[in-house]
């Protein structure tokens, strides 16, 4: 008898909404209730992350977008482009990958897996850092590191069997 094991990864995800890498924001007022983009002045510093990043065991991670295979550019891989076009829909490619949200199509179609590619691959509404949790210091130490830096967390949960 085959026994099952459960590895169960939370992935926390720091989100920032950016279209094409440009965002005027009109002052708020009432800027505390706001969440912090990067770019603004109270966005965390590389440092910051860095310390992050060393507090929770290295699992900080500044992922790009899967679809960044398909556009021209240093991440350009015809091979992975040709597996997210035709060969993702039976396999748990996207549930498993830490930067998306289930499926490409929810962070705002701005990096879209496609063989004929028209544009740029854009960040757009994909997360600038994912912690890729494993442990309760991980999500305690993402968990706070957002609150005190007033970053919208989205979390994502992931149950492997293996």
């Amino acid at each position: 008898m085959r026994r099952r094991h459960h590895t169960s990864v939370l992935c926390l995800t720091f989100l920032a909404y950016i279209v094409n890498s440009a965002v005027t924001r009109a002052p708020s007022h009432a800027a505390e209730d706001c969440k912090v983009f990067p770019g603004d002045s109270t966005w965390p510093s590389e440092s910051d992350w860095a310390r992050l990043n060393a507090s929770i065991d290295g699992v900080l991670l500044k992922p790009k977008p899967a679809a960044s295979a398909c556009y021209p550019g240093p991440d350009q891989n015809q091979a992975q482009c040709q597996f997210l076009v035709s060969g993702t829909s039976s396999t748990r490619f996207w549930l498993d990958d830490p930067l998306t949200e289930l499926a490409q199509w929810t962070q705002g179609s701005s990096c879209v897996a496609t063989l004929t590619p028209a544009g740029n691959c854009t960040r757009g509404g994909f997360p600038e850092y994912v912690v890729n949790a494993t442990s309760a210091k991980h999500v305690q130490g993402a968990v706070n590191f957002a609150r005190e830096n007033n970053i919208r967390l989205v979390i994502k949960y992931i149950d492997t069997v293996k």
